[in-house]
């Protein structure tokens, strides 16, 4: 389909021009001849306007999902922890980055936060945070060097235009460790993702 756009958006113009000269250098003298000459003008002319509206469009469509994969409009990534053995409580989860969009996310920063209940039930969240600087993170799944151990997290996740956070909640239930996620775009509480 692009091809045939391509082709028409540049042989239309073409195709006017040289029917133009014909016209001019013989002019048809008859009634009927100059109707057909006035129709195959008008289609031509309306065929050049519709595919250069319809190159116009493509052009504008690539250059806006250019631009959101520069700018990362679209970024939304998570972190979980990998469940090696369930049954081993005990045993640290290494954590990995999901990535689940179709374009790289760009300076993705990621924050850890120990999170506690204090005695009137209210989350505290550690004073110390584990950072670490991913970069940019292809679609898929990306090891991060650090770990975490059954308890509650806030994970802040920015990347290079957006700014999530993150609950993981890695719990031991009935002897086998499970994990929770729900993550929301900073400042809103607006969900955008829980897995379990």
């Amino acid at each position: 389909m692009q091809i045939a756009l391509d082709v028409s958006t540049v042989i239309c113009p073409i195709l006017l021009a040289i029917m133009g000269g014909v016209v001019a250098l013989w002019p048809p003298q008859r009634v009927p001849t100059r109707i057909v000459w006035i129709a195959v003008f008008f289609l031509v002319g309306a065929v050049s306007t519709v595919t250069s509206y319809l190159e116009l469009h493509s052009s504008h469509e690539a250059q806006k999902g250019l631009g959101e994969e520069i700018l990362g409009a679209n970024d939304f990534g998570y972190v979980i922890g990998v469940i090696e053995n369930p049954k081993d409580t005990r045993a640290p989860l290494p954590l990995v980055f999901i990535n689940p969009n179709t374009d790289p996310l760009r300076d993705v920063t990621v924050s850890i936060y120990k999170v506690t209940t204090d005695a009137s039930k209210n989350d505290v969240l550690s004073s110390k945070p584990v950072q670490i600087q991913l970069g940019t993170i292809l679609p898929g799944f990306s090891r991060m060097d650090t770990t975490v151990n059954v308890g509650s997290y806030q994970v802040d996740i920015r990347t290079r235009r957006a700014w999530f956070s993150e609950r993981l909640d890695v719990v031991s239930v009935n002897g086998t460790v499970q994990e929770n996620c729900q993550i929301t775009k900073a400042g809103t509480v607006q969900r955008l993702f829980s897995c379990n």
